[in-house]
């Protein structure tokens, strides 16, 4: 067509002169001594236009037009002509919840089958177990996505990258306390595993990040807005990692928030990922059971609680600073001056949490807010974070 329009175009271009000269165009008054017709004009640019912006099709308004109809014209309609605007809203509401339940009851009826059952059992090739999203606790839920940005690691090219030299011993130590219900109560500890140690299988699935959402305190079933937890291995802007501070919970009779810091503690994740158990036939020792690699896990490194007076009773324990009213923490360490690290199940997760330096009276020139939390030697826990945070540190 393209062609066609630009052949007619040429033929007219070497014929104009010679139609002109012989007063073959004419008007009511006589000859017409030019070619200013407007529409012929516009047929100059089709062919280009064409060329550069597609078929003119795509630039009509009648799908616009259409959609007015039937989300304005018809919703105000039904109306009293009175408050447009909530009348459609609500109109378009309860259309859609009509549309929705004659979707459900139809396919109720037809008997359709999704293989959700099978989904969720994990009989299907692409069924991703573990699930992504799952619930903690009653008040918490992780989600993560549904591949690893590192989908096949192995364990000591994840030691090397988020430089954790014990990760290795700390698996061995962590299948070797496991117990039946997979609940850790304790971060530290003798360390029984060694650099050399052997596990029964060899690689892992790692994430860099994990999405956390909870319950407001006071209205326990109002959702808050979901917040993200990084585990991101050391790079050129983060030297010592990107990762984020959270509360665990050591104690399955204390429920967070409401027994506070009871039974919990503060802890870095460093790094999340899932043990990949390798195919029968390539398996050099008996696999760990299914309920070991069907779950994430996390590694940590523990924050003790600084024993405080309590400015009533006198007594020495786990206070809040007389002064700031905030917990103050330190690394949790060996003997050997190593600072403890462990593997916890990440649904033992309950809360994002926000640790400050503190600094004293002369700061290391060598803390940003890149490496605080590796150069910084004492913190704050900081209640002020939010105000869930502060309600369940000081309401309890």
């Amino acid at each position: 067509m393209s062609r066609r329009i630009e052949a007619a175009l040429q033929l007219f271009h070497q014929h104009k002169k010679a139609i002109l000269d012989a007063g073959a165009r004419r008007g009511k008054k006589g000859p017409i001594n030019n070619w200013e017709i407007p529409k012929l004009e516009f047929l100059q640019g089709v062919v280009p236009n064409l060329r550069l912006n597609g078929v003119p099709i795509q630039w009509t308004a009648d799908v616009t037009e259409h959609a007015h109809i039937s989300v304005v014209k018809e919703p105000a309609d039904s109306g009293n002509n009175q408050a447009y605007e909530p009348q459609i809203c609500r109109y378009l509401d309860r259309l859609d919840k009509i549309n929705n339940f004659d979707l459900a009851t139809s396919m109720l009826v037809a008997g359709v089958d999704f293989g959700v059952r099978m989904l969720d059992r994990g009989l299907l090739n692409n069924s991703p177990l573990p699930k992504r999203t799952f619930k903690c606790a009653d008040n918490v839920v992780i989600h993560l996505s549904r591949d690893p940005p590192l989908k096949r690691m192995s364990v000591d090219a994840a030691a090397s990258l988020f430089n954790l030299p014990d990760l290795r011993p700390s698996l061995v130590d962590y299948l070797h306390r496991l117990q039946p219900d997979g609940f850790v109560t304790n971060i530290g500890g003798r360390r029984l595993g060694r650099v050399d140690s052997h596990l029964p299988f060899t690689h892992l699935e790692v994430w860099k990040k994990l999405r956390l959402q909870t319950k407001a305190y006071h209205f326990p079933h109002g959702l808050l807005p979901p917040v993200t937890v990084n585990a991101e291995p050391p790079s050129s802007n983060w030297p010592q990692g990107h990762i984020d501070s959270v509360i665990l919970n050591m104690d399955s009779s204390q429920k967070w928030p409401m027994s506070g810091i009871n039974g919990h503690v503060v802890a870095d994740i460093v790094l999340i990922f899932r043990l990949v158990t390798p195919p029968p036939a390539l398996a050099e020792a008996q696999p760990p059971e299914r309920h070991v690699t069907d779950r994430f896990l996390s590694y940590v490194k523990r924050y003790d609680i600084i024993t405080q007076s309590d400015i009533n009773t006198g007594i020495r324990g786990q206070f809040p600073e007389s002064s700031s009213s905030l917990y103050t923490l330190k690394k949790g360490k060996r003997t050997s001056g190593e600072v403890i690290g462990d593997i916890v199940p990440l649904d033992q997760v309950r809360a994002l949490v926000d640790i400050t330096p503190r600094l004293g009276q002369v700061a290391d020139r060598r803390l940003t807010k890149e490496t605080s939390l590796a150069f910084c030697s004492e913190f704050y826990l900081n209640k002020y974070f939010d105000k869930e945070f502060f309600y369940a540190l000081t309401l309890t």
